[in-house]
């Protein structure tokens, strides 16, 4: 038996290959989905099977042995989100001869008489993607849409983080005769709907402002009000403790200016950072630094802890800088969400830190550990310099995915 998998574009005849018509012509049998079967000259000396997922058509191979020539049809190409990957490990015995095509990117390209090899690739098909993480770490996103990421839910999750003037184009039902495409913001485009068959072009200009990240932005960088700030010094070991991964989810509780939670930001530049702070002053300078540092994956909730953590997603780490006579119950929330929870937490009395120590202890947390920041400054005074210290900061640690 010769199995062939077939590349068919966009599914008619204008996007198919001479390879691909070659291999359509040659074979008595072609498995497909209704719509590429449906685009084909009907053969009436020709079987034609109308099968979509990878395992089905696998199985009806192996049940007819008696089949001398079949052709797979797959949609787009080949070697771009297909099933052909698939099949080729299911079907390997037999050795499937693979025939490339054109795929959906290549054909928008051209619909938009540019080139495609500077856009990020990515299906949201199937299976989890980080919408937000691939637009704010790509000038230009090329998304294979699907039921459970639309085009307008895409625009949403862009308009709902401070991203809705990003130039979005949408392309509905390529190659057919019903073949659309249209060019708005992510705003305008999240109150649409669109065909099933989908793809989208994100274009964002308002990526990650600091493409190098060094931990320990100057204090004279961020916004400031009367909102409390964690300093420089303090800020690189709060930074270290947390051992931040790039694509962790995290917490900055009593987020203050928000200068823990920019740097959070930068340094997860494929997860999301929640900043939680209860003064809707130091929320809207937050809000501010956000926008300056282009940190869109970064969420601000105005509300207090724990009560504001509930419904956010299980953490990778948490800093606590302030908590309100809470300390037990926002370290509680966050363990039930993730008992691997790294937490670091910033104490400037005694009884911060005892009461910070036993709690850790008490739950068993492992590594437990405290360390006081004391940090000095120097200022002019005349024609000299003085050292001018900061009250010192206890950070205690504990748990963790290290561990």
């Amino acid at each position: 038996m010769r199995v062939s998998l077939v590349a068919f574009g966009m599914g008619n005849e204008e996007t198919r290959t001479l390879a691909a018509q070659k291999a359509i012509d040659k074979a008595n049998v072609i498995i497909g989905t209704s719509r590429l079967i449906k685009g084909l000259e009907i053969d009436p000396v020709k079987t034609y099977v109308p099968l979509s997922l990878p395992n089905e058509i696998a199985e009806e191979i192996r049940s007819n042995p008696d089949w001398v020539n079949v052709a797979v049809a797959l949609s787009g190409d080949v070697g771009f989100f297909s099933a052909a990957e698939k099949l080729t490990q299911l079907l390997s015995d037999l050795h499937p001869k693979i025939i490339c095509g054109v795929s959906s990117p290549v054909y928008l390209a051209a619909k938009l008489n540019r080139p495609w090899q500077n856009w990020r690739l990515v299906s949201a098909h199937a299976g989890k993607c980080e919408i937000l993480s691939e637009v704010l770490n790509h000038p230009a996103v090329f998304f294979l849409t699907g039921s459970s990421q639309t085009p307008q839910g895409i625009c949403q999750i862009l308009a709902d983080a401070g991203l809705g003037k990003a130039l979005v184009t949408i392309a509905e039902n390529l190659g057919s005769e019903n073949e659309r495409l249209i060019s708005q913001s992510a705003e305008e485009l999240a109150t649409q709907s669109f065909a099933p068959l989908s793809v989208a072009l994100i274009e964002n200009m308002q990526s990650f402002k600091r493409k190098e990240v060094s931990p320990g932005i100057r204090d004279e960088e961020f916004l400031r009000s009367r909102a409390p700030m964690t300093k420089r010094e303090v800020r690189v070991n709060v930074l270290s403790l947390l051992e931040i991964s790039p694509d962790d989810t995290l917490w900055d509780v009593g987020a203050g200016t928000g200068s823990v939670s920019v740097e959070m930001a930068l340094l997860a530049r494929h997860g999301m950072v929640h900043a939680i702070e209860c003064d809707s002053e130091a929320c809207y300078l937050i809000e501010q630094n956000k926008t300056k540092f282009g940190v869109f994956n970064l969420t601000i909730h105005n509300g207090k802890a724990p009560d504001a953590l509930r419904a956010l997603p299980a953490p990778s780490a948490i800093f606590v800088g302030g908590s309100r006579g809470n300390l037990g119950a926002i370290i509680g929330c966050a363990r039930e969400k993730n008992p691997d929870v790294r937490l670091v937490i910033a104490a400037v009395t005694l009884e911060t830190l005892n009461e910070a120590m036993a709690l850790l202890n008490e739950l068993g947390c492992t590594r437990v550990e405290a360390a006081q920041i004391s940090v000095s400054r120097s200022e002019k005074v005349g024609s000299y310099h003085i050292l001018k210290s900061h009250n010192p900061v206890f950070l205690i640690s504990a748990g963790g995915k290290n561990d």
